[in-house]
């Protein structure tokens, strides 16, 4: 049985939640997304090894700053999305066909 990390439950069910946010509001004119900004530079990651981290990433720039992380967020807010979509900084603020994988 595959055994996955607390940080990718997390993101599946932030996935998730947005989705079914979003089909139950819909009704109502309430959209739901879920997003994420990539691997970002912030005060809680200031101690990584970004050389190291990043050297296995395909994001560029890695890491990203707090600006250029908040793109998704703004793409997100200003443009026509989907509701209930998730959105990737990393994949230039497209949505992201989400899948299980085990």
């Amino acid at each position: 049985q595959k055994s996955h990390s607390s940080g990718a439950v997390a993101v599946f069910l932030k996935i998730q939640h947005a989705a079914e946010l979003a089909r139950r509001e819909a009704a109502n004119g309430i959209q739901a997304f879920s997003f994420f900004p990539g691997f970002t530079r912030t005060p809680l990651t200031e101690k990584l090894n970004f050389t190291e981290m990043c050297a296995h990433m395909t994001q560029r720039p890695c890491p990203y700053t707090a600006d250029q992380a908040v793109s998704v967020a703004l793409f997100v807010a200003l443009h026509t999305a989907r509701s209930g979509g998730c959105f990737s900084r990393a994949l230039g603020c497209k949505e992201q066909e989400v899948g299980m994988n085990g």
